[in-house]
């Protein structure tokens, strides 16, 4: 599973060190600084009370004067918790999407990503050289027949299959499991966005692709701590031989300002208190299980739930009834969504009570004869 791939990685990675232009992360800067982009010196300035680590800005890219200790120690601790070999932080989940389809397909490769995944990846797809196809949501029949019919004119270039393990708008989760069989019996690099996923599914909160032990055969990890980590950046998990290959040709990785101390601090704080207090995730999926009850759902596992309507008035006018109510939640129109699938989003989170859960169960109810 993956030679093919780690195959051409490493080819790829030869050809740079042969040209003199491997690159690779330098320790943190020291000495007098000539490198940095700190053109006025503003991040090196004091604060009363404040520690100095967590003022310092971090005034380039980490190829040049961005590298910090913590955040190669968070790499180390994202590696070590998620059972993969290597992690690469990312300013932002937007970014590691659009980066890294550019980073790592080529032309002549062949790349399939499901209808529904997010708009940065599609995104990225535009920044790509490679040949770039959607399989319709979830449906692995239609991806197995796009892979028969598009594999033998990719004439032995690499084949990426692009999925989310949460889909962000339905809330349903992706057939992981039978689709990275899939993947292997056509020897396709398989890519999980796990933006929704982690720290929501799993005992742990750990994500699809660990609740189902299929770190081995998963090409790419994409972790975005914006959402049940409630901090910024993200991460990128796999083998030491894609980060290499990032660290070298992923733009949106090299050519950006990396995350400075305070915010690597927020974020290691945050992924301290999920790591640590699994009765969060206990508690919000106990609260995915009741709104079940509430919304009559069965099997649902996500704490996302799109309630539709077929008619556009009552669609604002419950909204306007949940406003008035004090929720907040947002209707989602066309071109988020496709025309006909308007819908209200509903997020249930851990700390939503049961009396709030049963107030919003009740105003659906009344609208249930126009919901899809």
């Amino acid at each position: 599973m993956l030679e093919a791939i780690n195959s051409r990685l490493k080819q790829r990675l030869s050809i740079q060190e042969k040209q003199r232009h491997l690159r690779s992360l330098k320790p943190p800067l020291e000495g007098v600084d000539f490198a940095s982009n700190d053109y006025l010196g503003l991040s090196k300035l004091e604060a009363q009370g404040t520690p100095h680590s967590l003022l310092r800005g971090a005034t380039g890219s980490r190829l040049l004067s961005g590298n910090s200790i913590k955040a190669q120690q968070m790499e180390a601790l994202l590696a070590q918790e998620f059972k993969c070999e290597a992690a690469l932080l990312f300013n932002s989940g937007y970014a590691l999407n659009s980066g890294i389809l550019q980073a790592v397909a080529t032309k002549g490769d062949v790349v399939l990503i499901d209808e529904f995944a997010h708009a940065s990846l599609k995104n990225g797809l535009k920044l790509c050289q490679a040949d770039c196809y959607y399989f319709r949501h979830n449906k692995l029949d239609h991806l197995e027949a796009r892979l028969k019919r598009l594999l033998p004119l990719a004439k032995g270039n690499q084949c990426f299959v692009i999925v989310e393990s949460v889909y962000s708008m339905d809330g349903d989760l992706c057939p992981l499991a039978e689709l990275s069989q899939l993947c292997e019996a056509y020897d396709c690099a398989l890519i999980c966005d796990e933006a929704h996923g982690l720290g929501t599914i799993g005992s742990k909160g750990e994500g699809l692709v660990g609740m189902l032990n299929l770190e081995e055969k998963v090409f790419a990890r994409i972790l975005t701590f914006g959402k049940a980590v409630g901090s910024h950046g993200a991460a990128l998990l796999g083998s030491s031989l894609l980060m290499e290959t990032m660290i070298n040709f992923c733009h949106s990785f090299i050519y950006t300002t990396a995350l400075p101390e305070h915010s690597l601090h927020t974020l290691e704080e945050n992924l301290k208190e999920y790591l640590g207090n699994q009765s969060l995730v206990a508690k919000l999926q106990k609260n995915i299980a009741f709104m079940n009850k509430v919304l009559g759902s069965t099997g649902h596992q996500s704490p996302i739930y799109s309630i539709r309507f077929g008619n556009l008035g009552l669609l604002e006018n419950a909204h306007r009834e949940l406003e008035k109510l004090g929720m907040t939640i947002y209707p989602i129109y066309s071109p988020t969504v496709k025309k006909g699938s308007e819908r209200l989003r509903v997020v249930v989170h851990a700390f939503n009570t049961e009396a709030e859960m049963i107030t919003l169960g009740k105003v659906l109810k009344r609208y249930e004869a126009s919901v899809q």
